[in-house]
């Protein structure tokens, strides 16, 4: 692990491994050659925007010296953190931007189970590391959820949300985000019939597409990669908000974006002290308007 200078009051730390010669290390992506501040050439400069590139980077060890090359969606998360400005922030969709307590109350009324008993078992199965749609299956083995949402939807009590169940905070910080210029999109593991719900309520965003849009879903890459594809700018200046950490923040750092941890919701703070937490996301959060100040602090810098 390297701390690496960028200014004299800012440093960098690189999370891969890097064994140079001669006592220097050099980083030709920042610009900064680690043992003195010295400013790397622009060969140095332009050989590592092609290292980057081709999804490798060459760290410039000697000949016969041993230098671990570095992938691509890494050094990008590790360098993009402090190097590049913030030009796109991507929002998880259930309780990052809706509070679902609607939505899983309705399903304990499905079920016929008490709420508060469903609620109960739904943060065991988290806690314990399940998969929250285990919980359906403790009440209703053989439980299949497209058919029963299906069922749900024919008994005219479709799975819904509304303007009343957004969080708070929503609004103003998507507003507040696109005022300075961020591009704002919503993408989030959610049914056809939600990204229509999200779209008629025309949030002060750039983009909305659902993972039955894209015919793929979290925690899947492919997914990610689709967030990056429509981003209007490198990976590594787009900021994917979550409030779980496998679901969101891992795959979103795999793919060498940043992250932003909201910590709300069951994931949220059943989670918040996983080593993951602090390891893979850049920033914790516990209100979407912070991600204003963050934004601007990174673009200013």
């Amino acid at each position: 692990m390297f701390m690496w200078p960028v200014t004299p009051n800012r440093t960098i730390q690189l999370s891969y491994a890097v064994v140079a010669t001669s006592g220097r290390i050099r980083s030709p992506e920042v610009g900064y050659h680690a043992d003195s501040n010295e400013l790397a050439s622009a060969a140095d400069l332009d050989r590592g925007a092609e290292s980057l590139h081709s999804g490798c980077v060459d760290t410039g060890a000697a000949s016969g010296t041993a230098a671990e090359p570095v992938c691509r969606a890494a050094l990008a998360a590790d360098i993009g953190s402090v190097c590049s400005m913030i030009n796109a922030v991507v929002f998880d969709v259930g309780e990052t931007l809706v509070d679902e307590t609607r939505e899983y109350g309705t399903w304990a009324d499905w079920l016929g189970v008490p709420r508060h008993t469903f609620v109960s078992v739904f943060g065991a199965t988290i806690a314990l590391g399940g998969d929250y749609r285990e919980t359906f299956q403790v009440f209703k083995p053989g439980f299949d959820l497209a058919a029963e949402r299906e069922a749900r939807a024919q008994a005219g009590q479709p799975e819904t949300y509304g303007e009343e169940d957004l969080y708070p905070d929503v609004r103003p910080a998507l507003s507040a985000l696109r005022e300075i210029g961020v591009w704002v999109g919503i993408v989030g593991n959610q049914t056809a019939r939600s990204g229509r719900i999200l779209r008629s309520l025309e949030l002060p965003t750039d983009f909305v597409a659902t993972s039955d849009d894209w015919g793929v879903e979290k925690p899947s890459i492919e997914f990610f990669e689709k967030v990056v594809e429509v981003a209007p700018c490198d990976a590594h200046e787009v900021v994917y908000v979550g409030d779980r950490i496998e679901n969101d923040i891992a795959p979103a750092k795999a793919v060498g974006m940043r992250t932003a941890y909201i910590q709300r919701g069951p994931w949220g703070w059943i989670q918040r002290k996983k080593p993951e937490v602090a390891e893979l996301s850049d920033w914790m959060i516990h209100d979407l308007t912070e991600l204003t100040a963050i934004a601007a602090a990174e673009n200013d810098s």
